[in-house]
């Protein structure tokens, strides 16, 4: 999130966390982050899913072209707070994936038929898939997530949750190994290449290693670009396109595979918490998906006062954290509006409450607040993703935070 949801690190230059607004108060809440569609033939950019109180993260593309599987995020995907839905690009109809509860990171197959997915509920996280009309759940790797299908169709690419990247056979479990220090690897459409994050103490950026027709690395991974993360194939396997943020701004870059200067291929204004995520390039390399940030001010009814909305919703806005993901120690900080008893929660993905940093009343303000990483008796927790909400008088506002110590 969750991806990064939908889906900058001190550790690892891999995944970059978004966060979830809940407008309260707005006659149909906006989420912050929804799919948006660029056609690179004409240049011309839309936005295909809109769900209220949810955001929209990590698309993966239909084989037709017609569908997209994305994570959703937010109460409707109770009970786990994260599940996976499809979207008709065609007519922005989303419906929940059954079978895909508590589901992250959905991956569709080459023939259409299996949606792969994490699952972050069932520890450690692990790799599922279920059919892509919806079904019964089947567990294809334990302790995995960031399923890569090859383009036959027989085989994914995982990493282990450690950094381990290999591939398994979907048929008969047989597996290989790829590389060490890797992340969210991406099989290319031509089956020679897989390209993955690189963790920071090996330089990060992208990077791709050749494999062969079983997934076996031929040769030693080769480092395209020294930042940015999440590379996805366009169809003709010589062009990867990548988050990388240059001008403190995520947007859309695209680099060779035989190296080169990177190009912006899109992105909206915004800055780290407002950025541009997870691109996910067609079958036909026609489009590109990605999840971008969506103001909640567009959601505003237009009944109420433009002025007093506004400064209301952006007032509550700026509840974000840096650096996220974290190492460390993540600073949480928030805007109170108006004098409100503010608790800010941190609970785990399935719900559970594990520390409360602030209980009190506040004035109006900006504060701060800070979290390690522990639990309320400062044990020490596991890697992964965290639910971060603000709770005021005025309402709840929650956000995904990723920590990978």
């Amino acid at each position: 999130m969750v991806r990064m949801k939908k889906h900058l690190q001190i550790a690892h230059a891999g995944l970059l966390g978004t966060f979830l607004l809940i407008a309260s108060g707005s006659a149909k809440a906006q989420s912050d982050y929804d799919i948006y569609v660029l056609d690179v033939k004409t240049g011309v950019t839309r936005r295909v899913t809109s769900i209220p109180n949810a955001g929209e993260y990590n698309a993966s593309w239909s084989n037709n072209g017609k569908k997209i599987a994305h994570d959703v995020v937010g109460p409707i995907a109770s009970p786990y707070g994260q599940t996976i839905y499809v979207t008709d690009v065609g007519t922005g109809v989303s419906k929940p994936l059954v079978g895909a509860e508590g589901g992250n990171d959905a991956a569709w197959s080459p023939d259409g038929t299996t949606i792969a997915f994490d699952s972050y509920y069932f520890y450690p996280q692990s790799i599922f898939t279920v059919p892509a009309g919806g079904g019964a759940r089947n567990l294809l790797r334990y302790n995995s997530h960031h399923a890569s299908w090859s383009p036959t169709g027989s085989k994914i690419a995982f990493d282990d949750n450690y950094g381990y990247i290999g591939t398994k056979d979907v048929v008969t479990g047989a597996e290989t190994f790829v590389t060490w220090y890797g992340d969210r690897p991406a099989w290319s459409p031509n089956g020679q290449y897989i390209a993955f994050d690189g963790f920071s103490w090996i330089g990060g950026g992208v990077w791709i290693v050749k494999v062969d027709t079983l997934g076996n690395p031929v040769g030693l991974p080769v480092q395209l670009t020294t930042s940015g993360y999440g590379p996805t194939w366009k169809n003709n396997s010589h062009e990867l396109v990548y988050i990388d943020w240059p001008n403190g701004d995520p947007d859309l870059y695209s680099i060779s595979v035989s190296g080169g200067v990177p190009q912006r291929v899109a992105g909206r204004k915004g800055g780290f918490d407002q950025g541009d995520f997870d691109p996910a390039y067609s079958n036909n390399g026609q489009y590109i998906a990605w999840s971008s940030f969506t103001p909640p001010v567009d959601s505003l009814s237009v009944s109420r006062n433009s002025v007093t909305a506004k400064a209301q919703v952006f007032a509550e806005s700026t509840f974000q954290n840096f650096p996220n993901p974290f190492s460390g120690t993540t600073t949480i900080t928030f805007n109170v509006p108006q004098a409100s008893h503010v608790k800010v929660s941190i609970f785990d993905i399935s719900g559970r409450q594990i520390n409360m940093l602030a209980d009190a009343d506040y004035q109006p303000g900006s504060y701060q607040v800070q979290w390690d990483g522990r639990g309320q008796n400062g044990q020490s927790l596991a890697n992964g993703v965290y639910i971060c909400q603000l709770k005021t008088n005025n309402g709840l506002q929650v956000k995904k935070i990723m920590m990978a110590k």
